[in-house]
């Protein structure tokens, strides 16, 4: 579900490149690091690594652009999560603090979560995205990043964060394509294409994870992706890269007129996703559930949240009824009113999707 070879290629040179990008930013945009790095130590313990994470390590920062720390305590009594933001020369500087006990345990609980039979495996996945001691952007903030003594300690870990990244963004590339296909039933070509847009950062997301390069802030996803299609390489590779290109031309084209069926859109990239990446069968029929917070209520919970035509829908219970009953995978049989129900209750946590199962 991953491509080993590509992986280890972009490991072994990650730490260096992760070096000189750091160095280069404090050259480019004259700042004394070894005086900044004394600024920011100050308010710390000296028993504790920081480190350079997020867009200074990865080459993405610019002159505006903050200096993200992490300091991993050693100390198990560390106050975790704490943040700080400073300040240096005018530029913004982001400290958070992270108990080392608490990376490991994250790494321990994502492994076993990625070795789960697989009729478990993504609702083992969700519970672990719940419960990580540590936010998951700052565990995958600390395996790209370096810390100033220039180590990277954290980088064996590529191939774990690169697996789990794959998962999601498979789980999130599927989910927007469903709620596209919700979108364009429901009359909103605007909110259609902004389904899709976010099916096609998932799937940008899922091939680079694949190949080991991950970040989790989606707002640099499409200049990674301009980078990685250049560079990239593999026959497999390439492929999965021109399928998602001509994706994102279909969608395109459809920008103002009426969007395709994006579920018939995307047919050849979920097959290349199926066969390469993470297969994702059905366990008995994928539906449309009541999550657990909605199931202990006469009616939905909070429903002053919906419109008055959602309100109205959910008390008579018949388009809830109507949107439970039809599998996913032939939502166009709902009506456009049943539709942006079932746009609203997803949004609201209020309904979930069912039936899937990872088969690789």
């Amino acid at each position: 579900m991953i491509f080993k070879d590509q992986i280890a290629a972009y490991a072994a040179a990650a730490p260096n490149n992760a070096i000189r990008n750091t160095e280069m930013f404090f050259q480019n945009y004259a700042i004394d690091r070894l005086q900044f790095e004394e600024f920011a130590l100050r308010p710390f313990d000296e028993d504790s690594t920081t480190f350079y994470v997020s867009t200074v390590p990865r080459g993405f920062a610019g002159s505006k652009s903050d200096l993200d720390l992490i300091l991993v305590a050693n100390a198990d009594d560390a106050d975790n999560g704490i943040s700080n933001m400073l300040f240096f020369n005018e530029r913004r500087v982001g400290n958070k603090v992270i108990r080392r006990s608490d990376i490991a345990k994250s790494f321990e609980l994502v492994a076993a979560a990625l070795e789960t039979p697989p009729d478990d495996r993504l609702a083992a996945i969700a519970e672990v995205n719940r419960t990580l001691p540590i936010k998951w952007a700052d565990l995958e903030r600390v395996v790209n990043g370096v810390s100033f003594a220039a180590g990277a300690p954290y980088a064996p870990y590529l191939g774990l964060v690169s697996r789990w990244t794959v998962h999601s963004s498979l789980v999130n590339y599927r989910q927007q394509l469903i709620f596209a296909s919700l979108a364009a039933l429901a009359g909103s070509p605007l909110a259609t294409y902004g389904y899709m847009q976010n099916c096609l950062a998932g799937a940008m997301d899922a091939v680079m994870a694949a190949c080991g390069q991950v970040l989790t802030n989606t707002k640099w996803t499409l200049p990674r992706w301009k980078l990685f299609r250049e560079c990239a390489t593999g026959n497999v590779v390439r492929q999965g890269i021109e399928l998602v290109e001509a994706l994102a031309q279909t969608f395109e084209m459809h920008r103002i007129t009426t969007a395709p069926e994006p579920a018939e859109a995307s047919t050849a990239l979920s097959f290349y996703f199926d066969r390469l990446l993470c297969k994702f069968e059905s366990k008995g029929e994928k539906r449309f559930v009541l999550t657990s917070k909605t199931q202990s209520h006469r009616f939905l919970p909070a429903a002053t949240l919906l419109s008055q035509r959602g309100r109205n829908a959910v008390t008579d219970s018949k388009a809830l009824e109507a949107i439970l009953s039809v599998p996913c995978t032939a939502v166009e049989s709902l009506d456009h009113v049943q539709a942006q129900l079932a746009l609203d209750l997803l949004a609201r946590d209020f309904i979930v999707l069912s039936g899937w199962r990872v088969v690789t």
